[in-house]
């Protein structure tokens, strides 16, 4: 039989397909091209088997799994033995290009290009709004995957300003500043993924640009003119009015203690309140039924002090508390 143990899988005669398709998917989750190489080579369709998983339908599920884990090689060898680059791999999630922008793993920049190459649709995979609203804040790969998905045409509903700072662009941001210099003081309220629980508000640009650990457009929109103290509004849920201080805490991964030292740098009043609402344990993330706190920076980074990772904000209390910020 096909034995999955510690990166290596072994074939015996008799193995049933799903057993087959099961070790495919262990495979390509590690990226093992000699074992994925072997099993295609004794049977090519392989690539392009779907499975069930607790009665869930997983189609194409080897190439979604190694094009989200960053498996360049894996994800050629699927593809040329036919493996759907626009197989949806669940009803409710996407297609190999979706988990690739997703997770932002290492070599997911040249797995977009391989996918985009072979014919996946950026549309049919929502790949540039994922790109831009996964957890993988600031990872390395989001700038050049991003700039991948702009140029295909695509701009997910989101302002080019916008898009400009998840591309971790300034010319593109300037150019935009060049034509509407409105956009200092515009909010976007259709850029409703930022970091939880600063989600359900209307952010400006230096929010985005705070949240998503972008310390270059940070520094670039302050110059431009943007307080730093800019306030957001209140959203549909009426919570909100955060400073990009706040948003610097909240970034997940700490991507945003960058732009913390330099917000502090620059004199940000970290003793401004925000109204943050934590939502009810059995509620929906914006479906209005939560708690709403008063707080100002020191207090929601206190919150989330011991948290694990990727949400812990200890380094972020200490900046804080360095400064002479209190709760």
């Amino acid at each position: 039989m096909w034995h999955a143990g510690l990166g290596y899988i072994v074939f015996q005669q008799g193995v049933s397909v799903s057993a087959q398709i099961d070790a495919l998917v262990a495979a390509a989750k590690i990226g093992d091209v000699t074992v994925l190489g072997q099993m295609l080579s004794t049977d090519g369709s392989l690539a392009t088997a779907d499975r069930v998983v607790e009665g869930v339908l997983e189609r194409c599920p080897a190439l979604c799994r190694a094009a989200g884990r960053g498996h360049v090689d894996a994800v050629k060898l699927l593809l040329k033995h036919g493996a759907d680059p626009n197989a949806m791999f669940r009803d409710d999630y996407g297609t190999a290009l979706t988990a690739a922008c997703e997770t932002l793993a290492t070599g997911s920049g040249e797995i977009v290009k391989i996918l985009l190459d072979a014919g996946a649709d950026p549309v049919l995979a929502d790949a540039l709004f994922v790109a831009c609203s996964t957890y993988a804040r600031n990872a390395p790969e989001k700038h050049s995957v991003v700039k991948l998905l702009l140029a295909t045409g695509d701009h997910a509903g989101q302002h080019p300003a916008v898009l400009a700072i998840h591309a971790g662009d300034v010319k593109a941001l300037a150019a935009q500043l060049a034509r509407d210099p409105g956009l200092l003081s515009k909010r976007f309220p259709e850029v409703d993924y930022l970091a939880w629980p600063l989600h359900c508000s209307e952010p400006t640009l230096l929010h985005i640009a705070a949240d998503h650990g972008e310390t270059a457009l940070v520094r670039y929109l302050v110059a431009a003119g943007m307080d730093v103290n800019v306030r957001a509004g209140p959203g549909e849920l009426g919570c909100g009015f955060q400073t990009a201080v706040f948003h610097c805490i909240a970034s997940l991964n700490a991507t945003g203690l960058g732009a913390l030292r330099f917000l502090i740098e620059q004199r940000a009043d970290l003793g401004v309140t925000a109204k943050v609402m934590f939502p009810d344990e059995a509620a929906g993330v914006c479906d209005g039924a939560g708690t709403v706190a008063d707080l100002k920076p020191l207090g929601l980074a206190m919150r989330f002090a011991n948290s694990p990772p990727p949400r812990n904000t200890s380094e972020a209390c200490a900046e804080l508390v360095q400064a002479g910020a209190v709760e």
